[in-house]
């Protein structure tokens, strides 16, 4: 399995046969493609490919022969999307002056310093400017980087690989006049990535013609050969490094099959009346995040009622179902635990409603993800183990009132739906499931707003992490250092007590306490 950490396939070049060109790599064994955007054309068009193939994704930002354009606001906004990976291509091109050095510096180390506050990568190209990109990215060291096309000697490899950087590669190697056999062969193979920079610089083979990613094959044989490797070391590397890189899941190649896979969780629902029930409960809106899509049974169903769905299914065999059954869906590779909902919906401009059947194993850390990004929920309707949902919908001084009674509880109205029998599922399991509802409140149940949410989520579990011991000394292991007696004097709350028999909003009173006395 191959991977093209560079291809602009948005260009204008492959508007006829795009599809085509897709179908093409993915044949030769490409299985992953990078679309590195230029400007915020570049950026819109690439993130439209990115949504309908799930295994292509794409970087936001500004080129150096672009840096006047440059929208900050724009860049910001797409970086929200979850298919966006990485900001690029920025950097410095002095070899032809479309616009003034000093400009491009300014929107190379703007580019840099958004990169490093939205916790991305970048893909960097340098050209004639290498003294400049060495002074302001020694400024970033904490940026991963890509060096696109790099043309630097053995000097610029060097420190690019002692900062931990990744060599991308691609047709020049495969010229006839190549002169640097020198900095291929002494390349770590953990620092190299492969690019066809498509559709510009195509293989020898294929010189003169237009470039694209079917020819990465082509690119790795020759790098094969200059380092004296087989090839197979250099796909199985590349395509581990563009995934350590990226942080992105590579597609499991594998035969497709419609058997649930157990380490995914997976249970497939295969009652329509159950589907369309919860379908209904969603209610309709312009924004749904389905978790779980399976074989895409609720996505079909959800994308009647609301005008974009994104589609959340780590199992890469289904997606082919997914959008058969719903071409419109946006499928993400992920778990969901990595998708930035608040960045989606800042994308979208719009809150969102979160679906889905949610997977066993996984249930409580997707809700408690979902938890943390609830200012941009607007509803959640979730189908998980009736055990779960009685533990989140619980109140107090039962035994299974606990952390997710309490959290959700502040933030929620929460309402059991309805139960669903083991026997609608493919492979039953071994537990019943109930559907839950989510509706963010209007107004706290506490007299006080939460101040600080992750010290009420510590105080929360530490309250809870000995059960039958009164909550001071449970809460005495995590806060020792704390005044506990003036921290309940002030709550106004028995240090008798356990924790099951405290209300939610005894829990704001005591994390708000806390806070005081730190």
């Amino acid at each position: 399995m191959f991977a093209d950490s560079h291809a602009h396939i948005d260009f204008p070049d492959f508007e006829g046969d795009l599809d085509e060109v897709i179908e093409s790599a993915y044949s030769a064994g490409v299985r992953t493609i990078i679309i590195p955007s230029i400007d915020g054309e570049t950026i819109a068009k690439s993130a439209r490919i990115a949504e309908t193939n799930p295994h292509i994704w794409f970087a936001g930002g500004w080129h150096p022969n672009d840096a006047d354009s440059f929208d900050e606001g724009f860049l910001q906004r797409y970086l929200g999307h979850p298919k966006c990976i990485a900001v690029g291509e920025i950097g410095l091109d002095f070899y032809r002056d479309y616009v003034p050095k000093d400009v491009q510096i300014d929107v190379f180390r703007r580019q840099l310093e958004i990169s490093r506050e939205a916790g991305l990568p970048a893909i960097v190209h340098i050209r004639d400017a290498w003294d400049d990109a060495r002074e302001i990215l020694d400024d970033f060291p904490d940026v991963p980087c890509d060096f696109h096309a790099f043309s630097g000697g053995m000097a610029e490899l060097d420190w690019a690989v002692a900062r931990g950087g990744f060599i991308g590669l691609g047709g020049p190697v495969t010229f006839k006049n190549f002169r640097k056999r020198d900095v291929v062969e002494a390349l770590p193979l953990d620092n190299l990535l492969l690019e066809t920079d498509c559709p510009f610089l195509a293989p020898q083979s294929h010189r003169g013609k237009r470039n694209e990613p079917s020819f990465i094959p082509l690119i790795a044989e020759k790098i094969a050969e200059l380092k004296g490797i087989d090839i197979a070391e250099v796909e199985r590397a590349t395509t581990a490094n563009l995934r350590r890189f990226l942080e992105i899941p590579m597609p499991i190649t594998v035969s497709a099959t419609d058997s649930p896979k157990r380490c995914l969780s997976q249970n497939f629902l295969i009652d329509d009346n159950i589907v369309r029930k919860i379908a209904k409960n969603a209610g309709k809106g312009k924004l749904c995040v389905e978790i779980g899509a399976g074989n895409g049974e609720i996505t079909g169903e959800l994308s009647k009622n609301f005008d974009k769905i994104y589609a959340i299914e780590p199992d890469w065999v289904r997606h082919s179902a997914i959008t058969e059954k719903t071409p419109s869906a946006v499928v993400i590779p992920k778990m969901a635990q990595d998708v930035d909902i608040t960045g989606l919906c800042a994308f979208e401009g719009v809150k969102a409603t979160v679906a889905g059947n949610l997977p066993y194993a996984d249930s409580s850390q997707i809700l408690f993800h979902i938890l943390d990004h609830r200012t941009v929920v607007d509803r959640a309707i979730f189908m998980i183990q009736k055990e779960l949902a009685d533990r989140i919908c619980s109140s107090t001084r039962v035994k299974t009132y606990g952390i997710p009674s309490v959290l959700f509880a502040l933030y929620f109205i929460i309402k059991r739906e309805f139960d669903v029998s083991r026997n609608c599922f493919k492979p039953a399991p071994k537990v019943d499931s109930t559907v839950i509802s989510l509706t963010p409140r209007s107004q706290s149940i506490a007299p006080s707003c939460p101040k600080n949410y992750k010290l009420l989520q510590k105080v929360v579990k530490a309250s809870f992490a000995h059960r039958r011991k009164t909550i001071a000394n449970s809460m005495r292991e995590s806060f020792g250092d704390v005044d506990l007696s003036s921290v309940f004097e002030r709550a106004g709350i028995d240090a008798s007590l356990r924790a099951e028999q405290i209300p939610p909003e005894g829990f704001v009173a005591l994390a708000n306490a806390v806070e005081e006395a730190l």
